[in-house]
């Protein structure tokens, strides 16, 4: 955190706020830094605060406020924490093509940093997908992580949406392949408004 927002968090721990909400700082995998508050009253009394520990105009606005702070106000709604590490983690989309970068646990979150370091994470994350069609690997994994725990992904795109064609159907595709192969993976590979794309990845063949 930049010297201002030190300031402004040096009297916010210190206030009646801080007692009686919850209010959280923290960077994230990228070290962007981030204010988490629970709702828009929190909010409101976060950036007043500001705005008076920083002498800034009083129709200073939220914006004013993150631009001097270095920081972004968001809700807990649409963002947490690492159970791990304690960094900021986004749990709601921000577009159309937008994909998790968390992994959600027994009782538990961690951010993708810690999922790629923890191997009984990643082990139980495919454990929930391997043969379930109806759950797909969606960026938590890359191809070349997936080649390395022995899959091979099957030649040609599968497509799911609106348009004339993308009628694939995992659940089908499964039932089809599934005599052929001990282990059948699905991967979400292209996240769109109107359409999906997708990958079939399978591991040890029947004979």
């Amino acid at each position: 955190m930049n010297e201002q927002m030190e300031k402004v968090w040096d009297v916010l721990v210190k206030s009646d706020l801080w007692q009686t909400e919850y209010i959280h700082e923290g960077v994230d995998r990228y070290e962007n830094h981030y204010i988490l508050v629970e709702d828009g009253k929190v909010y409101d009394k976060v950036v007043s605060l500001a705005v008076e520990v920083l002498g800034l105009e009083e129709d200073a606005s939220d914006t004013d406020v993150e631009r001097e702070l270095e920081t972004t106000l968001v809700y807990t709604d649409e963002y947490t924490t690492c159970d791990d590490c304690g960094k900021i983690v986004r749990t709601a989309p921000d577009s159309y093509g937008w994909q998790p970068d968390f992994y959600v646990g027994d009782g538990f979150i961690a951010c993708g940093e810690c999922f790629d370091a923890i191997t009984d994470y990643q082990e139980a994350y495919l454990e929930e997908r391997i043969n379930n069609p109806k759950n797909a690997v969606n960026g938590m994994l890359s191809d070349t992580q997936l080649e390395n725990l022995g899959f091979e992904k099957l030649e040609g795109g599968y497509e799911s949406g609106w348009h004339p064609g993308q009628t694939d159907d995992p659940t089908e595709i499964f039932d089809i392949i599934s005599d052929r192969y001990e282990e059948v993976l699905f991967t979400i590979d292209e996240v769109s408004q109107f359409y999906i794309r997708f990958g079939v990845w399978v591991r040890g063949e029947i004979e």
